[in-house]
C-alpha cells in the first residue's frame, strides 16, 4: 500500500489504480486500456508488484527501495506460531546496533525529529522481552504515541495514517507490545486525525512566527521538545503558537530556543553516526 502511494507520488499521477495503469501505459508506449486496472488497484490494497515489474519500477524510482527495505513491516507483523527474535532483528539493522546499549540522551536524539524509517526500530524495541532492553521499552512506551502521530504528518506515512493507527491498535490489543495500552494513544481514529491536523497547524505557525526556520527538522524538533515540558508550560507555549499571524506576536521563549539548539545539534549528529 505504501509502495503504491510512493510510486504514484514519484510518477506524479493521482493515487488510484486507474491513474497508475494509465501512467504505466504512457511510460511503456502502450495503447490505453492495455493494462488491467484491477492489478494496479490491488497495489493500493496491500499487494506488492513482483518480478520484472517490481525491478523495473525500483530502477525507475530508486526512492521505492527504502520502502521495501524498511524494518517497519517486520515490526507490524503478528507472530503466528513462530517466534521472532526481536533482539536479533534490531541488531540486523544498520542503525539498530547503535541502540543496543541504553542511553537516554542518544535514544532521545535518535527520536528527536520523528522519521518514518526509524519508526520500525522503535516498535521492535517495544516488542523485545529480554531484561537487556527493559529501559528501552520503558522509554519507547512513553514516547511512541507522539512519535507515531508526528511521522504521519507528511508522506509517505500520511498516505496510510488511518491504516497504521488501526494496525497498531490491533497489535496492542493482542499483547504484541507487552503493554495493555499505548500511553496517551488516541481513543479513536477521529481523535487521531484531529491530533494530526492540530500538530500540522502548530508546525506551520512555528515557521510563520519565526520560532524555527523550516518545518523539518525545525518545527518537528520544536513539537517534540514541547512534550518534554510540564503540562502547564506546554499549554502556554501551544497557546502562543496557535495565535494567528496578525494577532499579538510573542517571540520564541529563550528556554525553548536553548532547548532547540541543543536538540538540533544532537539530532544532526545522530544522523551521521555510522
Amino acid at each position: 500500500m505504501l509502495f503504491a502511494h510512493t510510486l504514484a507520488s514519484s510518477a506524479r499521477c493521482m493515487h488510484s489504480g486507474y491513474a497508475l495503469a494509465r501512467w504505466y501505459e504512457r511510460h511503456r508506449g502502450e495503447a490505453k486500456g492495455s493494462q488491467r486496472d484491477n492489478k494496479w488497484y490491488a497495489f493500493f490494497n496491500g499487494r506488492l508488484a513482483r518480478g520484472d515489474l517490481l525491478e523495473e519500477l525500483v530502477d525507475l524510482f530508486p526512492v521505492l527501495q527504502p520502502i521495501l527495505d524498511s524494518p517497519l513491516w517486520l515490526s507490524l507483523t503478528e507472530e503466528h506460531g513462530r517466534r521472532i527474535d526481536w533482539e536479533a532483528a534490531i541488531l540486523a539493522e544498520r542503525e539498530g546496533k547503535r541502540l543496543r546499549v541504553f542511553s537516554q540522551p542518544k535514544l532521545a536524539a535518535f527520536a528527536a525529529c520523528p522519521e518514518w524509517y526509524r519508526l520500525g526500530l522503535l516498535l521492535m524495541l517495544l516488542r523485545t522481552t529480554s531484561a537487556w532492553y527493559a529501559l528501552h521499552r520503558l522509554w519507547v512506551s512513553k514516547n511512541i504515541s507522539v512519535y507515531v502521530q508526528m511521522t504521519c504528518l507528511a508522506p509517505p506515512l500520511s498516505h496510510i495514517s488511518s491504516e497504521l493507527y488501526r494496525r497498531l491498535g490491533e497489535l496492542t490489543s493482542k499483547g504484541c507490545f507487552g503493554i495493555p495500552a499505548i500511553p496517551f494513544w488516541p481513543a479513536n481514529e477521529r481523535e487521531f486525525r484531529r491530533n494530526l491536523r492540530f500538530l500540522k497547524l502548530l508546525a506551520g505557525r512555528a515557521v510563520q512566527k519565526g520560532w524555527v526556520p523550516e518545518v523539518k527538522p525545525g518545527a518537528y524538533l520544536l513539537l517534540w521538545i514541547l512534550f518534554g515540558f510540564d503540562v502547564e508550560y506546554r499549554l502556554r507555549l501551544v497557546d502562543r503558537l496557535r495565535r494567528r499571524r496578525w494577532e499579538f506576536q510573542i517571540g520564541c521563549p529563550s528556554l525553548v530556543r536553548y532547548r532547540l539548539q541543543v536538540v538540533r545539534k544532537a539530532y544532526l549528529k545522530s544522523r551521521f553516526v555510522k
